[in-house]
């Protein structure tokens, strides 16, 4: 079916799954519908020593990659890979990847060693090469070299990784020399069973000759507290500061170009609190200081904003919710105020998962750090708590 605006997705498949008794499991979909035939082939092994070998192809229908058009038909990919363990503390992977997206195909090769120090401490070295051609504007070698590490106890789960990558060659007809270094981290400290301590760090840079790409550094770092008391746990809060350096840009929907850059410092206070059991109502406020520019070499100008949102949520029979709300952003240096709602149902589909399909009637969205308002419109939101 088609309405208000949405693409029409109707889909039948049919799928199984057969263990051989040999150690290996074979698995298969295939579906046909509006975007197209779709099919998944899966051939797992999975020794007595604990190695895994698998061999697979995905056709998805109406895939798209982030920047890149579809040239020609969508044949699918295929992945061959596997884990071995060399002991009980170290082991090594592999994955080959050949993707034929049009005229665009690539090859991928991951591989990497796995450490476990202990039963809370693990390392991990890989390596990625990668090579991508369409027989046009793009051809070029995609090299990344990554070092994480992850600590899991009862109090404190963490894990970082740094990752550097280079690529070269052509893209879209311009000479593409980009090399970027990647920091990621996260962490989550359990104060006790109703409070956490969470935080999470992302910092890249990025240079080339910006022919291709916009050279810049990106700083994302946050911590926040969250309370859920154990013997009412009707109330839910998270507390959150949040800093943005973003010299890079926002991506725009729907085209190439960036958008503006910011230095931010955000805090916000979200809360919900379950009435009964069918009402839930929840508000959200924060607060932005910024300075944006249009791009790097530009002035900095104060783009200071206030945020609140107030809404109740319904709890339906068969695992349904409804929900709504209604916002109003508020640009102090700019003294407007705008004012919007939101709509959406919600579907309850695992129990630490719901898939929800809403519509904003806003331009802006619930995050401070959206500087493009173009959010307007029907939305796909997937939750997922863990």
């Amino acid at each position: 079916m088609q309405n208000d605006g949405l693409d029409a997705d109707d889909r039948i498949g049919l799928g199984l799954s057969y263990d051989t008794g040999t150690g290996w499991v074979l698995e298969g979909e295939v579906s046909d519908g509006t975007q197209g035939a779709g099919a998944r082939v899966l051939a797992t092994r999975t020794g007595g020593d604990g190695d895994t070998q698998y061999i697979g192809y995905t056709l998805e229908p109406g895939r798209d990659l982030d920047d890149v058009d579809l040239v020609g038909r969508d044949r699918g990919r295929v992945v061959v890979g596997g884990r071995r363990d060399l002991s009980s503390d170290l082991s090594i992977f592999g994955e080959n990847t050949y993707d034929m997206f049009g005229q665009r195909d690539s090859l991928t090769s991951a591989y990497g060693v796995t450490y476990a120090a202990n039963a809370q401490l693990t390392y991990t070295v890989a390596i990625e090469l990668g090579q991508v051609q369409d027989g046009s504007d793009n051809d070029f070698d995609r090299r990344a070299y990554s070092f994480g590490t992850r600590y899991a106890s009862h109090t404190l789960s963490a894990q970082a990784r740094v990752e550097y990558r280079t690529e070269n060659g052509t893209l879209s007809g311009d000479p593409l020399d980009n090399d970027t270094v990647l920091v990621a981290a996260n962490l989550s400290y359990k104060l006790d069973d109703a409070q956490r301590i969470i935080a999470k760090a992302e910092a890249l840079r990025s240079r080339s000759d910006e022919t291709s790409f916009r050279d810049g550094d990106y700083t994302d770092v946050s911590i926040g507290y969250a309370l859920r008391p154990v013997e009412d746990d009707r109330l839910n809060i998270l507390a959150r500061y949040r800093y943005l350096d973003d010299q890079i840009g926002q991506t725009l929907d729907g085209t190439d170009d960036t958008g503006p850059v910011q230095r931010s410092h955000v805090v916000s206070l979200d809360g919900s609190y379950d009435v009964d059991r069918f009402w839930t109502v929840n508000g959200k406020l924060g607060y932005r200081s910024a300075e944006t520019a249009v791009d790097p070499a530009d002035t900095f100008a104060r783009n200071d904003a206030w945020l609140a949102v107030l809404g109740a949520r319904y709890h339906l029979v068969h695992d349904w919710d409804i929900l709504a709300e209604v916002r109003q952003l508020t640009l102090v240096d700019a003294g407007t105020q705008d004012r919007g709602a939101l709509v959406a149902a919600f579907k309850q589909v695992h129990p630490n998962m719901q898939i929800g399909l809403g519509y904003n009637f806003s331009q802006f969205s619930d995050d401070l750090t959206d500087l493009v308002y173009d959010d307007q419109g029907v939305f796909l939101n997937l939750v997922a708590k863990f």
